[in-house]
């Protein structure tokens, strides 16, 4: 764009930049530029007549039009514009992850309240900043948490982009707007491979592929003991992350497992399975207890994959009879913060095992850790 440039010799360009920002008659963002021999100092709109600007300097100033690029505003600074123009208390940027082409604004308890007694205004515009910087981005959506026994999000639909223009989420949005831009079904990229979610429906956290990578390793080095392919059971598998990763990274295997409670994660880990696979991929729905009770699928696994750390000892226990002699078992667990060496121990006396070993990965208070456990 065109914009007016104070024109100064080099030496004064400091001098003669400051006394303008004092006045407020910089162009904010703008860069100052070469312009000939001299230096263009971008002016504001509120900056006055050149005349009455050199009038204030004991060494010549002119103008010039000159083009410029102005950066645009961080999300920050203009969310924080934008609260100073409504009389709003300042406040960050809301948090945020995206998914695909969908964004989940997290909430405080104080920004619980306001959505819940309707008030979206603030929530409204932190999403119009980010569907018009992030074109990619389809919908923006408030995340309240995870609610019910399959741990879905209750999201509530903010704004979406149709196209050219965006649609506000209120009682007359048609049924298939609603089906469709405000669709919470997504693809997202992880661990090199393709997903499709939807956290409405069944669980995903898009924070797992470390804990992921971690169990691909392990595999691998078992395999390598075993001096065969594996038999591998994820028995909640959610929408079929971990599967896709074991294929995805050549991990030698012979057959996989799924098994979730969740008849939505069902369809999206059948659906997010390879189409033409190399192996037996069984998904199915059930409890990983009563699927663990069948005789006919005892002892049929070499490696169980847990990765369900805040249900305790239980994820660990439930699926056990699945599991051959000298089988291998891989979780998360949160636990008491402890030593890893006595968590072991107790593991060990529980589970049955020869060996447990139990490594803290974080903390994320002075009483609870989170642990990698291997069985």
């Amino acid at each position: 764009m065109l914009c007016r440039h104070a024109l100064v010799e080099p030496l004064h360009t400091q001098s003669t930049y400051l006394i303008l920002k004092q006045k407020g008659w910089t162009r904010h963002g703008a860069p100052i530029q070469s312009i000939g021999e001299q230096n263009g100092i971008p002016l504001s709109d509120e900056a006055p007549a050149i005349t009455e600007i050199s009038q204030m300097f004991e060494w010549t100033i002119a103008e010039s039009q000159y083009a410029t690029t102005i950066p645009a505003d961080s999300l920050t600074e203009s969310y924080t514009r934008f609260l100073a123009e409504n009389d709003s208390p300042p406040a960050p940027f809301p948090p945020h992850d995206i998914l695909g082409d969908i964004v989940l604004l997290r909430l405080g308890s104080e920004q619980r309240e306001r959505i819940e007694s309707g008030d979206t205004t603030h929530f409204m515009e932190a999403a119009k900043l980010l569907l018009e910087r992030k074109k990619k981005l389809r919908a923006v959506f408030v995340d309240l948490g995870v609610v019910g026994p399959y741990r879905q999000r209750h999201l509530i639909p903010l704004i979406a982009r149709d196209k050219n223009r965006l649609i506000h989420s209120s009682p007359d949005i048609t049924a298939d707007d609603q089906e469709n831009i405000f669709s919470t079904r997504t693809e997202v990229r992880t661990d090199g491979v393709t997903l499709t979610v939807d956290p409405a429906t069944a669980y995903y956290n898009p924070r797992l592929e470390g804990q992921r990578r971690e169990f691909i390793n392990r595999l691998h080095e078992f395999a390598s003991e075993a001096g065969r392919p594996l038999r591998i059971a994820d028995p909640y598998c959610g929408v079929g992350p971990m599967l896709r990763s074991i294929i995805h990274h050549r991990v030698p295997h012979s057959s996989l497992l799924g098994i979730d409670i969740n008849p939505a994660a069902i369809t999206l880990a059948r659906l997010n399975m390879p189409s033409n696979p190399t192996t037996p991929i069984e998904i199915i729905k059930g409890r990983a207890k009563d699927i663990a009770s069948i005789q006919e699928r005892q002892g049929t696994i070499d490696v169980i994959c847990c990765n369900l750390p805040r249900s305790g000892l239980d994820a660990f226990r439930d699926p056990l009879p699945l599991l051959c002699p000298a089988a291998l078992l891989i979780g998360w667990i949160h636990a008491p913060s402890e030593s890893a060496e006595l968590l072991s121990i107790t593991l060990k006396t529980d589970l049955q095992c020869e060996k447990v070993v139990c490594r803290e990965t974080r903390s994320y208070s002075s009483s609870e850790s989170v642990y990698m456990v291997e069985a």
